[in-house]
């Protein structure tokens, strides 16, 4: 190990070897060294009983983190060494990355090869579920599983799935290390409870199959930040919402949206499809305005020309402003997908740019007051070495940017020095200019690598730095926005890593009390989380967590919620959770690329015959027809013709599938997911898809796409 374990380090990792554990730990108080020690003696483990060793996963929730991880188990276990390192020795173990992207199905190689000269992966755990979806590594091959950031478990996030569907049935099951600082999170409007603390504790122990164990840090081995609250001048309020409406962005917004007269006098859409775009275009307003209040009317006017350059790539759906945060699903509300609503959205861009056209762009006002002076003081006041200003919506990030540098000017050398970040495929902004481009993620690396070298003394994020990033360096953190939830307070707070740092919530003079409540409600979840923790888990006859199923009953469990195939010599080869089956389909009837490059196009390329646009979210052209009755909901499901499929279909397709099997459920959702899931079946079924569930022979017609594209 480059750094000597401190106590409570090795204790953790004594109990580690003995059993699954959720290693809860502070902010900045080296969980990554633990999981680092722990890898290496299971390296030293599986490599001394010969034949062909097991893997060591370490399962991230973001890129930025896979790569910061990867960098400290190489930095950690000396003998590792990165694939294809021409230095490494024979026998040393090799690291591999898994962190965004397609499997490049277009390659001579299956992914599967990754895992066969890798042993120790860092990946995302989105890529880890897909591996384990089409087949490319099995989980009894896995002899350690850790999990970072492993609070993220809700619904059918990637860590509940990979748990249920491919640990829990795998016999023998690898060692599980899960790290999280805050496994509870709840509302900062309420002081925590310990009865529900101990419940949501519980039910995550429960999931993952491991049991909550922490310490207490001194303050010498893990420094953090005294929040603080920055009074500032009441926002504007009711008074807001009239100077909004009354400027230029907001008028020019607002005199583009799509009419309904347009939409139905000539049969576009229907009357209820047309209300439906007219209201995500109302949504859009909303948003703008919201972003803008603590900045000035000026925004609007930038708002508005992002939505502009946004309309002006061709869209076939309004999605600008109901992609708002990075915590949001991307797709969850987009409205559209049709050839009508391009002609709209068209047409309303037309008008749009029309009046953008009559006035230049707006400049920062210099007086913009509330929190936007709150910040600008608290800049000047500490002169920060480095400082990350955390907002909630994506579109804020250049919006403040741009504010700060204007009534900075050119004092402590700010200018040249701060840049903004988000996740990447966010439509509408970009670095070089209001909508100019889709953010790519060489600007996220770009923007992120200057902060680490100094290059950048100042980076607004949104919340994708808010878990796991560590910039020993950082001295300032400040809330721009709203904190949430208690969770979100920890962990925000923990990226202030220097000695002495300040973490920052901004509130008014009417709102103070509030956020310092808030604050306490923090420090008492952090309390909270040792005080019921620690007893428990210093009893030497505690129990693994209960009502756990064995590997038989996991794989019953699953068996009608789920479709699995085999090799040809009755090997286990995929397995697809029901809650992806919609995915999957989207994917065969559709390609989506997002920008990776400033200046890249975003499109989708529909792959059906007919030209239905499987994915399309508008309701003329959806190919899940779901009823409701007075006893729940059932679903029938249209599958179009393939393109790209070597197979031959016959009059296999298209068709319509029956109304899902059995009774109804309660659930719109999981009517759809039982329609997808019987969709998967018979595309299987008609050799559409192969045994990885991949389209037959698609890799090919790929190919040539690739080649014509660029050509």
């Amino acid at each position: 190990m480059l750094y000597p374990l401190r106590d409570y380090q090795k204790e953790a990792v004594a109990e580690a070897e003995r059993r699954n554990i959720i290693c809860v730990l502070p902010t900045n108080s080296g969980k990554t060294v633990i999981a680092a020690a722990l890898i290496e003696k299971m390296l030293d483990k599986e490599n001394a009983e010969g034949g062909l060793a097991r893997k060591m996963l370490f399962v991230v929730t973001t890129r930025e983190l896979a790569k910061q991880q990867a960098r400290v188990l190489l930095e950690q276990i000396p003998r590792l060494r990165y694939l294809d390192d021409e230095h490494a020795a024979r026998d040393s173990p090799q690291l591999g990355m898994l962190i965004g992207g397609d499997w490049d199905l277009t390659a001579g190689t299956r992914p599967s090869a990754f895992f066969q000269r890798a042993q120790v992966c860092v990946l995302i755990a989105a890529k880890l579920e897909d591996a384990l979806v089409h087949g490319y590594l099995q989980m009894k091959d896995v002899a350690l599983l850790v999990m970072d950031e492993a609070h993220h478990t809700n619904g059918a996030s990637f860590y509940s799935t990979i748990m249920r569907y491919f640990y829990e049935p795998c016999e023998p099951r690898p060692r599980v290390l899960a790290l999280t600082a805050s496994p509870v999170g709840d509302s900062v409007a309420k002081a925590p409870s310990e009865c529900d603390f101990e419940s949501k504790l519980k039910e995550l122990e429960r999931l993952l199959h491991a049991a909550a164990w922490t310490r207490v840090i001194d303050r010498e081995h893990c420094p953090h930040a005294e929040p603080i609250v920055l009074v500032h001048e009441p926002s504007k309020g009711s008074n807001w919402e009239t100077e909004s409406k009354e400027s230029f962005g907001y008028r020019a917004i607002l005199d583009a949206k799509p009419t309904l007269e347009d939409a139905t006098a000539r049969g576009l859409l229907s009357l209820e499809d047309a209300t439906e775009l007219r209201d995500a275009w109302d949504r859009c307003l909303d948003r703008a305005v919201e972003v803008s209040e603590p900045l000035g009317a000026w925004a609007l006017d930038w708002c508005a020309r992002m939505l502009e350059k946004d309309l002006s790539r061709g869209a076939r759906r309004l999605s600008w402003y109901d992609k708002a945060t990075d915590e949001e699903d991307d797709q969850k509300r987009s409205v559209g997908g049709t050839d009508a609503h391009a002609h709209l959205l068209s047409k309303a861009q037309a008008r749009l740019r029309q009046q953008l056209s009559t006035r230049a762009k707006a400049p920062p006002e210099a007086a913009a007051g509330g929190r936007l002076d709150a910040l600008l003081k608290h800049l000047r006041t500490r002169n920060p070495r480095k400082c990350i200003v955390f907002v909630q919506q994506r579109v804020s990030c250049k919006l403040l940017v741009d504010a700060v540098k204007a009534l900075l000017g050119e004092t402590a050398d700010w200018n040249d020095h701060i840049d903004w970040i988000c996740r990447p495929g966010s439509v509408g902004i970009s670095p070089s200019g209001p909508g100019s481009s889709t953010y790519s993620e060489s600007q996220l690396e770009r923007a992120f690598s200057a902060f680490r070298a100094d290059r950048i003394r100042l980076l607004v994020s949104t919340s994708i730095l808010e878990e796991g990033i560590d910039v020993p360096e950082c001295d300032a953190v400040v809330d721009f926005d709203v904190v949430t939830s208690t969770r979100q307070g920890q962990q925000r707070k923990g990226r202030a890593r220097a000695q002495n740092a300040s973490y920052a919530v901004l509130g008014s003079s009417d709102t103070a009390l509030e956020k310092r409540q808030q604050n306490e409600h923090v420090r008492l979840m952090q309390e909270m989380t040792v005080a019921v923790i620690a007893p428990c888990e210093q009893r030497p006859d505690r129990p693994d967590p209960p009502d756990l199923p064995s590997p038989e009953q996991a794989r019953a469990n699953i068996e009608p919620k789920s479709i699995r195939t085999y090799h040809p010599d009755g090997r286990p080869c995929a397995l697809l959770p029901i809650e992806r089956c919609k995915k999957l389909l989207d994917d065969v009837y559709c390609i989506t690329k997002f920008a990776v490059q400033p200046g890249d196009s975003v499109f989708e390329l529909d792959l059906t015959h007919d030209g239905t646009h499987f994915t399309a979210k508008h309701k003329g052209a959806n190919n899940f027809n779901v009823e409701s009755t007075a006893d729940g909901h059932t679903c029938k499901l249209h599958l179009p013709g393939v393109r790209m499929c070597s197979a031959d279909i016959g009059n296999n397709l298209p068709i319509t599938l029956p109304w899902t099997k059995g009774s109804s459920v309660v659930k719109k959702q999981d009517a759809i997911d039982h329609a997808a899931l019987e969709g998967v079946n018979y595309l299987l079924k008609i050799g559409v898809l192969d045994m990885h569930l991949q389209v037959s022979a698609a890799a090919a017609s790929l190919l040539s796409l690739a080649v014509i594209t660029c050509m």
